[in-house]
């Protein structure tokens, strides 16, 4: 068994523009921010050796059922993170821009050239609370982070014993590190600007740069500009992965004239899923009261399918249970 972790990142902001609000000083010079650059992908992998004991076999058998699904699960998940970039919008970028225009300004002790940006910048938010009056959050972008565990729920329960053996034996770094493989999650970071504090932020600013208090200016604007919300969003993978093995299983369990190796197929499916299931819960995605009856409705697909029996609708309370875990872990 492998336990893998693999990090894959999408930008969908302009980097320098994040390594300037990130970086504020009033003491330092900033430099221009580029304009926003293509989607830029990183990916880092590590691989921990699992424990001498755990077992290989069942972990190839298993790991074939979530390479089937693996493209589907990679496509969903890049999908729902593209949705909240794509709600993004170019007036609040471009009014983060000229307020970050506006500190340069007063750095260079040119109040009127931090005016005008001001002013643009201003324009852009009353634009945006025109069209969107009960907008609270404005997208900027977001970034998609995957960590995921390569192994069965057996060779995960050995990790967690051999973490609980070495916090009992105060070994806590140890065992952080081996906590840090347990996950297999896409994590979806949004970042946004608050409505409700950053347009009045700007007036306030334009108010002292006239009272001629440019330093109070450049305090409050450095101060908004590090103001930035960030909301992360968690894509159990394991649940995503059951989820579609299910709508696999489906295909399947509606044939009236399903082959051997089909039955056989549809049996491996829904033990997969199950596994999946049960791995999601391991891992905390959900406790076994969000599941238990997910358990059950795969035990009676199971019957309903028995000795090549067909039919419609078999798995469609477990496609709406599965639903609602997700919605209720994806906030």
């Amino acid at each position: 068994m492998r336990l893998t972790k693999t990090t894959t990142m999408t930008i969908a902001l302009s980097v320098g523009m994040l390594a300037g609000i990130a970086n504020a000083s009033l003491d330092e010079p900033r430099e221009a921010s580029p304009k926003p650059v293509a989607q830029a992908t990183t990916t880092i992998s590590t691989t921990t050796e699992a424990p001498p004991h755990a077992s290989t076999k069942t972990s190839k058998a298993q790991n074939e059922s979530v390479k089937q699904v693996q493209s589907s699960v990679d496509s969903e998940t890049a999908t729902q993170a593209s949705k909240i970039r794509q709600k993004a919008q170019e007036d609040a970028v471009d009014a983060l821009a000229q307020t970050e225009k506006a500190l340069r300004a007063l750095d260079s002790d040119d109040a009127q050239a931090a005016l005008d940006s001001l002013g643009i910048a201003i324009g852009k938010f009353e634009t945006l609370l025109a069209v969107s009056p009960d907008m609270a959050l404005v997208p900027l972008g977001a970034t998609q982070t995957t960590i995921d565990i390569v192994a069965t729920k057996d060779e995960i329960k050995d990790v967690i014993k051999e973490v609980q053996r070495l916090i009992r034996r105060n070994e806590i770094q140890a065992a952080r590190k081996r906590l840090d493989t347990l996950a297999s999650e896409s994590v979806i970071t949004e970042t946004g600007l608050p409505l409700a504090t950053f347009p009045d932020a700007l007036v306030q600013a334009v108010r002292l740069i006239r009272e001629e208090k440019n330093d109070q200016a450049k305090a409050l604007l450095t101060d908004t500009l590090n103001t930035l919300v960030v909301v992360k969003h968690v894509v159990p993978l394991p649940t995503l992965r059951a989820q579609l093995m299910i709508e696999d299983a489906d295909v399947l369990a509606r044939k009236s004239d399903r082959t051997k190796e089909e039955s056989e197929k549809l049996d491996k499916l829904i033990e997969d899923a199950r596994e999946q299931i049960q791995i999601a819960e391991l891992l905390g995605y959900g406790s076994h009261a969000d599941y238990k009856n997910i358990y059950k409705e795969l035990d009676k697909v199971k019957e309903k399918t028995r000795n090549n029996k067909h039919g419609e609708g078999f798995f469609k309370k477990i496609t709406q249970d599965l639903t609602e875990i997700r919605k209720k872990i994806f906030k």
